[in-house]
Order: structure tokens, then sequence, then C-alpha cells
């Protein structure tokens, strides 16, 4: 059967919303937990429930029916060839999520709101007019031309595990241009070189990107738990603190102190892990396993008995 729709973008190119890039693979789909970010990332409107919905089963199903999502990649593969890919994929490790079609990407937008779903279509839209303006003028080089420049990425993303966009944009941000058909003749050989320098010596983007106080989900869950664990402490020794005092126990004194001494640092701390904590996606592999302890620290709230804690 003869496909419906086609996409002739490919991964050298990627939309932003709301000021959140949504990345793709290697194949053209997008990555819903960076549309989800974009939303807002209300808990309701998190990819797995979306992805439980009867709907969205029936139409990916109607999509694999139709063969409506074909992926045309020249830029990333070998063959310059429309192929049938799976409309919907989930990765594991690093880039790990769930990658879908252009047409699920508006589904899911739909679903989440008619707001949102229009931000995306007009930067869908926008993409695909840049990119019709950008073949009128005419590349500067043939898909064939590019092909060691292809095969320089794909090496860079095999080695280093980067995303294809990404790999791509380093030649952009390289070079000074919006994508690689604007890359003269000349300037081929050179862009494969910077290419393999960097798969040598190491220098790739996500190391440039990452910063100095960025913390992975992991990383900031272990934080937030130690804080978690202060601020009940300090609570608990409060509560404690009468009750030792009417006794005349020895240890009345340290009581009041541990449960008042910490607060301004217990704050600072909170202060701080807000601030570092705003970007990280609870729902990576290694996100958060105390939601409650998040919970607290957002809301700044004790559980309601801190005997049972």
């Amino acid at each position: 059967m003869a496909s419906l729709a086609k996409s002739t973008l490919n991964c050298t190119n990627s939309i932003t919303i709301s000021d959140v890039k949504i990345h793709m693979d290697s194949e053209g789909r997008y990555l819903l937990n960076d549309l989800h970010k974009a939303s807002g990332k209300e808990r309701r409107h998190e990819p797995a429930a979306w992805l439980r919905l009867e709907q969205t089963n029936e139409l990916v199903q109607e999509i694999l029916n139709t063969q409506m999502c074909v992926f045309k990649n020249g830029d990333n593969f070998n063959s310059s060839e429309s192929q049938i890919k799976k409309p919907m994929d989930s990765k594991k490790g690093r880039y790990g999520g769930t990658y879908v079609c252009k047409e699920l990407v508006y589904s899911y937008a739909m679903w989440i709101s008619a707001a949102f779903a229009l931000k995306v279509i007009r930067a869908y839209d926008a993409m695909v007019t840049t990119t019709q303006e950008r073949k009128a003028i005419g590349g500067k080089t043939s898909v064939a031309e590019r092909t060691p420049l292809r095969d320089a990425v794909n090496m860079l993303v095999g080695k280093k595990g980067l995303r294809y966009d990404d790999a791509y944009n380093m030649v952009h941000q390289r070079f000074g241009i919006d994508s690689i058909d604007e890359l003269s003749i000349e300037q081929i050989p050179l862009a494969v070189e910077y290419i393999h320098r960097v798969v040598l010596e190491g220098e790739f983007i996500g190391k440039q990107e990452k910063k100095t106080n960025e913390l992975s989900a992991k990383e900031a869950n272990s934080l937030v738990w130690l804080w978690d664990y202060a601020n009940r402490s300090q609570a608990l020794f409060r509560e404690l603190y009468p009750a030792l005092k009417q006794i005349q126990s020895n240890y009345s004194d340290r009581c009041y102190n541990y449960g008042h001494e910490f607060s301004y640092v217990i704050g600072m701390a909170r202060d701080v892990l807000i601030n570092h904590t705003r970007d990280v996606d609870i729902n990576e592999p290694d996100g958060p396993t105390n939601l409650s302890a998040w919970v607290r620290l957002k809301s700044k709230e004790l559980p309601p008995s801190l005997h049972h804690y």
C-alpha cells in the first residue's frame, strides 16, 4: 500500500516549543518526554498516561495498517530511500524515553490541551516552511557529496552515545549554518575532520553543555532525601524537647539545640535544592524513588505524624 503521508524532514533539524528543544532519534521520531517538559510537566500529562489510552493504541494500529508514518532521512542513512519505520519506539539508557512520529506528536499534544497542540502545529509548520525555503534556494552540496560527513556523524553517535540531532548541531554551530546542506563542497572535508577530532579527543557536545552544578536525577534524589531527613529530624527534636525537659533528662538541652540551631541552614539548603532541581525529570530511569520527600521539599510541609516516619 502506498504511504498516505511522508515526512521529508530529517533529524538534522528539530523543533523548539516553549524554549524546550524536542530531540529526535535517528529515524526522525520526536521525544515525548521533551514534549511533556514543554507542556509544563504536569503529572497528569505524563506520556505514560497517554500511552495507556485506548484511542492512542487505536491510532498506532491505524498508522501501522495504512503505512502512514514514513521517515525519510537522506542525511542519516546510506540509502536515501524512504523506509517504513515503527511509529513509536521506547529507548533505555542515557537518552532513554519514548520517541513517536509526527502524527502521534499531534495526538499527544491535543490530549494535553488545544493551546499546546496549536503551539506544536505552529512550531512544526515553521520548520517545514524554513526547510522548503532552503530547498527553493538550493543546497550547496548533494546528498551523495555529504556521505563522508554522514559516516563521520554515525561514528560520533556510536562512539559517544549522542543523539543524532545533537551531533549535527555541533556541525551547525561550528560552521554557522542551520542545516548541513548549506555546507560548500570545500567545507565537507573540514566538517569531517572536525567530527573525527571530536571523536578522538572526546570534546563532544555532552561535555560542552554540561554545567558544573548540574545534577542527575539520581544525585538530586539523594540530596532531597537527605534534606527531608534533616528537616523531619529537626521537627522531631522540637517535639521531644518538652517531654525530656519535664523529666529533667540530660538530653533535653541537646534536643533543644538540634531542634533550633540548624533551621537557617536547612532553609538555605531547601532554596538551593529547589533552584537546582527545577529541570530534573522525575520520570528518568534513575529518577526519584522517594516522591513524598520531593513533595515535602516543594510544599515545606511535614508528615501528619512524625512518629510514623
